[in-house]
């Protein structure tokens, strides 16, 4: 089966934009999620290892990033093919209200180990960004599971899975919020600090080589015949301008396991469509 999904936004110099997506193959989904939790030690002294940073109410660390890796044999109770809906973490203690900005990426690949130094764009290429808040709180006081059910499911193909996170500090702590974790050297990076990152910002060991106890939750896919919705696109700004950056994403679309993406662009709604590098996901 293949979808045509056209959009069309004008910017103020009325200078348009189309973009279509080719959506192709599907498989359902099963109703009931499981889980496979990694780690369950109880070693408290991680707020270094994330998945964000806050060390004390007071301390003026208020960005982080964070990367970590989990291998095939880890996941092995995970099909290929299974749709991730929900990610947990096992906090110790400490809360953050609202408002704070925290992000979710995820991606597929074959990675072993995470190499001290590598840049938060290296890391994050080709990702999607499974759950993004700009009003989060953080408010287990711990001990228990701080739970983020994605708001854009991701497909696990197998393999490495590797999990990112970004946070952005704007609302009050009430102390350190350290979680549980387990040491994993060579598979978790991180980096925190006072001043905003970047794309050039570069992850390392000294904020990693733990990563917390997590809990991975996901549907199994299962083979299907039918129709499939590609629903509508969504964009992150209601007026688009030139250099202004803007997202993407998709709205009512079919959730499931086996379809892929790939988004086009053109100066006008004849062409040419040449296919986006790298923009092979829902969002």
């Amino acid at each position: 089966m293949l979808i045509f999904l056209f959009l069309r936004k004008q910017n103020r110099t009325m200078r348009k934009i189309y973009l279509f997506l080719f959506v192709i193959f599907c498989l359902s989904e099963s109703t009931f999620a499981q889980f496979v939790q990694i780690g369950s030690s109880t070693t408290t002294s991680s707020y270094l290892s994330g998945p964000y940073y806050r060390s004390s109410a007071t301390s003026t660390f208020n960005y982080s990033k964070y990367a970590y890796i989990y291998t095939a044999s880890e996941l092995a109770a995970i099909p290929a093919g299974s749709m991730i809906t929900q990610i947990e973490w096992q906090k110790a203690s400490g809360t953050i209200t609202a408002p704070n900005t925290f992000e979710i990426l995820l991606a597929n690949n074959s990675a072993t180990s995470l190499v001290s130094g590598t840049t938060w764009g290296t890391l994050t290429a080709g990702s999607s960004s499974a759950y993004n808040n700009t009003n989060q709180g953080f408010m287990v006081t711990g001990p228990g599971w701080e739970s983020f059910i994605l708001t854009t499911p991701f497909i696990y193909t197998g393999g490495t899975l590797q999990i990112m996170t970004d946070h952005v500090k704007l609302g009050s702590a009430s102390a350190a919020n350290p979680f549980y974790r387990e040491a994993a050297t060579g598979m978790a990076i991180g980096w925190a600090s006072g001043a905003a990152g970047s794309s050039a910002t570069t992850l390392t060991t000294t904020y990693g080589n733990n990563r917390p106890n997590i809990r991975i939750y996901y549907v199994p896919g299962n083979a299907c015949t039918g129709s499939i919705s590609a629903g509508i696109t969504v964009s992150s700004a209601s007026n688009v301008c030139p250099s202004v950056p803007f997202n993407l994403s998709l709205s009512g679309n079919t959730l499931a396991s086996g379809i892929t993406y790939q988004w086009q662009s053109a100066p006008s709604a004849t062409g040419p469509w040449t296919s986006i590098p790298g923009a092979t996901n829902g969002a």
